[in-house]
């Protein structure tokens, strides 16, 4: 047809129809693509008779272009050609020509389509792998562990049968020594206690993580992978060294997932000083905070043979183990690796040699940690509704329930665990609202407010405590500019009260 010659060689599907929809115009591609003949279109020229969609209305949606002058594009749909079960994935663009013709070009997406669903089967069957592959390291590290559990457990049974024992022996008395029985009840109610505590962290260590973050103390993770390995070096006379601080050390993480790179790690030094079979054995586990590189250190040092120079950089492969066969699967260090660069952290050996092997776990500060967790916010920023709200707070179930409320009253949460750490922060981002506790290690709410007021002495503040602060409260409020104390324990209405009052530029104190 006059006109359209310049389609005909296209590597298109494209026909052009009147205003009955009949074909008046094809390209050479349209014939192959609709497996037709010249003869066959000219015989029966009804363009919806070809082309036949399941969930498309084509007659409709040429009659609305032809109607409105205005060219359409159509979503991907599923096209059957002159009735035939082979069907395409097309998107279908309708142009609007003049003297009341339409053209119809077919964009066949079918390989696109059909990689794509290829490829992302192919991903959720790899993720699928990796946490079966994390779950049986988990199961080969208790089943390791597994007799030394079971000892533990022992003894405080053995205790509690013996309290029960004595309680029916007192019992039995003429005279009721209503005191020995108590004693002997308290020492069952401790017994069974530790099996309960036992059992609840081998639960835990073995439940299949869920993929979800939240602040926890990296102290009590410790202690809890400590809990679970402590019989392997107990049998073994290790000398175990806990130089972890008191104070709460605060990172957002996954915390089984993180317990499971410390059981990993303990468990690998026990291992390697029994089968190197070293003489006054030693392990030694710390925890820092190091503020020029924004991060928490955690150190596993041992005393034993090291690891030779030329497989130190093959220890975070897959499958790689220097353990006896049947003793390890070669998993461990490599889902750690994985584990802990998922929190933008790093794990390497820091130090080995004849002396020993020191491994290195850097995981972020929280407060460089909240920012990246809640970037999904950051594109709606520029929404003056959305602000920028720091918690200040050392107890992580504090900024969980915080980052849940703020959240949902659609700000931008980032925590902060102390003082010094969100003074840095406020270095370099800009808040809209702080709310700080009062107490804190190292450096309380007054002190933090005085330091943040040198900064910046307009960004509303609000202090979070116990109602036992409010007489430190007035004193201070003033001096401090302090917009108002939010008390211990809290509702989210309170919290969506405070900051919307702030929010709202009254000058006002506000106390809930």
């Amino acid at each position: 047809m006059e006109g359209f010659s310049v389609l005909d060689n296209l590597f298109e599907p494209i026909a052009v129809v009147d205003k009955k929809f009949d074909i008046v115009y094809y390209n050479n591609y349209f014939v192959t693509f609709t497996s037709s003949t010249p003869r066959q279109i000219k015989k029966d020229p009804a363009l919806c008779e070809i082309l036949n969609f399941s969930q498309y209305d084509l007659k409709k949606a040429l009659g609305d272009t032809l109607k409105n002058k205005k060219d359409t594009l159509s979503r991907e749909v599923n096209l059957s050609i002159n009735g035939k079960e082979e069907s395409h994935t097309v998107v279908i663009k309708i142009i609007s020509l003049d003297d009341d013709k339409l053209m119809l070009c077919l964009n066949d997406v079918s390989v696109e389509t059909q990689l794509h669903e290829k490829y992302r089967s192919q991903l959720v069957e790899l993720r699928s792998s990796h946490e079966q592959l994390m779950q049986t390291d988990k199961l080969a590290t208790i089943g390791q562990l597994t007799a030394g559990i079971s000892h533990e457990i022992n003894n405080p049974l053995t205790v509690a049968l013996g309290g029960s024992q004595n309680i029916e022996y007192f019992l039995e008395a003429e005279k009721v020594d209503l005191k020995e029985v108590t004693t002997s009840n308290m020492m069952i109610l401790e017994s069974l206690k530790k099996v309960v505590d036992i059992i609840s962290n081998m639960k835990s260590f073995v439940h299949k993580a869920e993929d979800q973050k939240e602040y926890c103390d990296v102290s009590e993770l410790i202690l809890n992978g400590i809990k679970l390995v402590s019989n392997g070096w107990a049998k073994n006379n290790v000398e175990f060294n806990n130089i972890v601080p008191e104070e709460a050390k605060l990172c957002l993480v996954n915390k089984i997932e993180l317990e499971q790179v410390i059981v990993n790690l303990l468990q690998n030094a026990v291992d390697a000083l029994e089968e190197a079979g070293t003489k006054n054995p030693e392990i030694t586990i710390s925890l820092d905070t190091n503020i020029d590189e924004n991060c928490l250190e955690l150190f596993v040092k041992d005393n034993g043979p090291g690891i030779p120079k030329d497989i130190q950089e093959e220890i975070f492969k897959p499958f790689f183990t220097t353990k006896k066969v049947g003793k390890g699967t070669g998993l461990g260090m490599a889902i750690s690796e994985r584990l802990i660069n998922k929190y933008r952290g790093t794990i390497e050996i820091a130090e080995s040699n004849s002396k020993g092997t020191t491994f290195v776990v850097q995981l972020p500060l929280i407060e460089d940690s909240s920012i990246s967790h809640n970037s999904r916010l950051v594109d709606n920023l520029s929404n003056d509704t959305v602000k920028t709200i720091l918690v200040v707070d050392d107890e992580p179930q504090i900024l969980n329930i915080m980052e849940k409320f703020i959240q949902e009253a659609g700000h931008l949460f980032i925590g902060s665990s102390g003082g010094e750490e969100a003074l840095k922060l406020l270095g370099d981002v800009e808040v809209d609202v702080i709310i700080s506790d009062y107490h804190m290690p190292r450096m309380n709410g007054a002190q933090f407010v005085e330091k943040v007021r040198k900064m910046d002495d307009e960004v509303p503040i609000l202090f979070l405590s116990s109602a036992d602060t409010l007489s430190e409260y007035e004193k201070e409020k003033d001096k401090l500019g302090i917009s108002g104390l939010i008390i211990k324990p809290f509702t989210k209405e309170d919290i969506f009260s405070s900051i919307g009052y702030l929010l709202t530029d009254e000058d006002d104190d506000v106390t809930e």
